[in-house]
């Protein structure tokens, strides 16, 4: 895990961290701050934090931009049940998912194409997305379908035929069956299909972290080279680019409505 550690640490820590500072000066006079529902800074925290301060209105965005009940949905819960322990409560809005947001299709779309550029272009983009078992979905979980929303959106803002990119899900672990098709699978198939040359994004992750820099960036060059891959491109995440930033600010004071 050490070698995709950045200098100051975690890469999703570290991302994450630059995103909510990049947003906190594009928005003076309003308190911005991250929270991990999963760890440090964790939810409870920062909420006790906003609420010393005076905080009395609260817009909540889980860093997901397609709904997942085990991502967006958690990380909702983890603040509503740390509301419920508050006597006194801040009002709240809360953005659920932004797969078809017009500035995170540009934003992802600047960035490959600014990627492209400087590295070159493979045969095909894989549209890399994390997975969710089959049963999540046919429980009527919306995530595989709004992933291929954002799928579709920025290949047709990238102008790819159908032929110049696919749509996979990553992560898939322990005997269930996952949505697919799976994203190893695919690095094993595509050298034999022809495709030597692959660029790979992963339009659900807005910070690189484990998922993305270790499985993805390193292990999948690795699969896709010993099937017979000749040039493997990882595209890194939006991370603190700057329209991603843009992006955020304008997805904030569209839901923060009058006052800012």
């Amino acid at each position: 895990m050490k070698k995709i550690w950045l200098e100051e640490g975690s890469p999703l820590a570290v991302y994450t961290a630059r995103q909510a500072a990049a947003l906190a000066e594009r928005l003076p006079g309003l308190l911005v701050r991250y929270a991990m529902t999963y760890g440090n800074p964790s939810v409870a925290d920062v909420l006790s934090e906003l609420k010393a301060q005076g905080a009395g209105r609260l817009l909540v965005i889980p860093m997901y931009p397609q709904y997942a009940a085990s991502s967006s949905g958690a990380a909702l819960d983890k603040v509503f049940g740390q509301l419920l322990r508050q006597r006194n409560q801040m009002s709240i809005r809360t953005v659920s998912r932004f797969y078809d947001d017009a500035g995170y299709i540009d934003a992802m779309k600047n960035h490959i194409l600014q990627y492209w550029a400087e590295h070159g272009r493979g045969q095909k983009l894989m549209l890399s997305f994390h997975g969710i078992p089959q049963s999540h979905y046919d429980l009527g979980d919306p995530y595989p379908d709004e992933c291929r929303h954002t799928a579709g959106l920025l290949a047709e803002a990238l102008e790819l035929t159908e032929n110049e990119y696919t749509v996979s899900f990553q992560s898939r672990f322990g005997r269930a069956e996952w949505v697919t098709p799976s994203t190893q699978d695919l690095f094993g198939k595509l050298p034999k299909q022809g495709v030597t040359e692959l660029d790979v994004f992963c339009p659900g992750f807005l910070a690189d972290c484990l998922e993305t820099m270790e499985e993805i960036a390193l292990m999948g060059r690795e699969q896709f080279y010993e099937a017979g891959g000749k040039n493997y491109r990882y595209i890194p995440c939006l991370n603190d680019h700057p329209d991603w930033i843009s992006a955020l600010e304008r997805l904030v004071k569209e839901n923060l409505g009058g006052g800012y």
